[in-house]
């Protein structure tokens, strides 16, 4: 991958055969590069988003996860930073219970029949009525099960990992995290762009957060024009 220029989606090898095969394409992949990467965003945060969404259980991709570490890390982004990153993304898990729940409510109230309350301490929720950060969307979870629903939160949603992110960069995250098109959670979306801009993020960022995001169709380029090149080679190698 092109080190050079920090979150490209691009590899060296599938840019020098589109040099060769195509240059208009790759002029034009660089040029949109370019136009996202250069944005108002700082390098941190960008390398930052490019970790979530290769990290995302919705998005996983293990040699783009590992080229977007080793940039961040040479970026000088601390293990902590990063650790907090794969930590928040794990809560996207919570998203298809968010979804669920409400419908086995629905299912159950129809069926005049009730799913016994769990009882435990749940520290974590507290904290977040507390903080006025509880989403009401999880209600049905904290009345069937708060103790799960808290450990839950414990391990993607905890405040530690909003103290070491800061909380301008977590709310771009999730945002992020949200609008992927691999997730296209809109609820998420909805609520984080407003919390972002409520704290003062500027409409500018989160644009180029959502730019960023859009941009991971080049993946398909990345992907399909080097097994297009093998592919390639073996035919024409056959075909002499």
């Amino acid at each position: 991958m092109d080190c050079a220029r920090p979150g490209s989606l691009l590899s060296d090898a599938v840019a020098a055969s589109l040099r060769d095969r195509d240059p208009d394409c790759l002029d034009r992949v660089r040029e949109l590069e370019s136009r996202t990467l250069g944005g108002s965003l700082d390098r941190t945060i960008v390398l930052l988003v490019q970790i979530a969404l290769h990290a995302s259980v919705t998005g996983l991709a293990e040699r783009e996860l590992r080229m977007f570490v080793s940039q961040a890390l040479e970026s000088g982004v601390s293990y902590r930073e990063i650790l907090a990153v794969l930590r928040l993304c794990t809560i996207l898990g919570i998203h298809g219970a968010a979804q669920a729940s409400p419908i086995l409510a629905e299912g159950l109230s129809r069926e005049g029949c009730e799913i016994e309350p769990a009882v435990g301490d749940a520290p974590v929720i507290a904290d977040m009525h507390e903080a006025g950060g509880f989403n009401s969307a999880w209600d049905a979870l904290e009345k069937w099960d708060p103790v799960w629903l808290d450990r839950l939160l414990a391990v993607g949603l905890d405040q530690s990992i909003v103290d070491v992110l800061g909380r301008r960069n977590f709310e771009l995250l999730c945002i992020a995290l949200d609008t992927s098109v691999t997730h296209l959670y809109s609820p998420g979306t909805r609520r984080h762009i407003e919390a972002a801009l409520e704290i003062g993020v500027s409409p500018r960022e989160i644009l180029d957060v959502i730019k960023l995001v859009s941009i991971q169709g080049l993946r398909s380029l990345d992907a399909g024009v080097a097994i297009l090149e093998g592919e390639f080679e073996t035919y024409t190698c056959t075909a002499r």
